[in-house]
């Protein structure tokens, strides 16, 4: 005598399969996940100066309260999926670099070789994300992931004459 009973299976897979097929994975990630930031890259918090950025720190205090500022904004945007963060005007601050992308690639050849750059980030888009007054991160989207290349702490690369009122004599600490 067989007791099993069948169950009818009433979630509908495949139409989030074919959503995602028709879509894209890249796509679907964008607008239905959570953004994830990625700090694994090596260096990431390493400072580095040009004539247009300047990123250093006055000193390991001023590097915990940024840190701080930093996760506090990491935490924020990452209850949004990319496509909200990157399509809403209440996130300003989050944007995808269109006329500095040449000072993003000067200040990675200075944190890394030639051929590093030229194998991991030309070609590549870069983003900025950032929420309110704070810190800001450069970065690469793959899907829901943005990846951190750079760090801005005073808003740099975008310069806002209130935020970026500092002597750079006296700020020459980096990780």
């Amino acid at each position: 005598m067989n007791n099993k009973k069948k169950v009818r299976n009433t979630i509908e897979q495949q139409k989030i399969v074919n959503n995602i097929i028709n879509t894209g994975l890249d796509d679907y990630l964008k607008k239905n996940r959570p953004i994830v930031f990625d700090f694994s890259l090596m260096d990431v918090f390493r400072s580095v100066q040009t004539n247009d950025f300047d990123n250093f720190l006055k000193d390991e205090h001023d590097f915990i309260e940024k840190f701080k500022e930093l996760m506090t904004m990491v935490s924020k945007l990452s209850q949004y999926s990319v496509s909200e963060i990157f399509s809403k005007t209440e996130f300003r601050h989050c944007h995808k670099i269109e006329d500095k992308e040449e000072i993003v690639l000067t200040m990675l050849r200075k944190k890394f070789d030639d051929s590093t750059v030229k194998q991991k980030f030309e070609g590549e888009e870069f983003y900025q994300a950032g929420y309110e007054k704070g810190v800001r991160v450069i970065g690469t989207l793959k899907g829901n992931v943005f990846s951190v290349v750079l760090v801005d702490y005073f808003h740099d690369l975008y310069p806002d004459n209130r935020r970026n009122i500092r002597s750079k004599k006296s700020y020459k600490y980096s990780l």
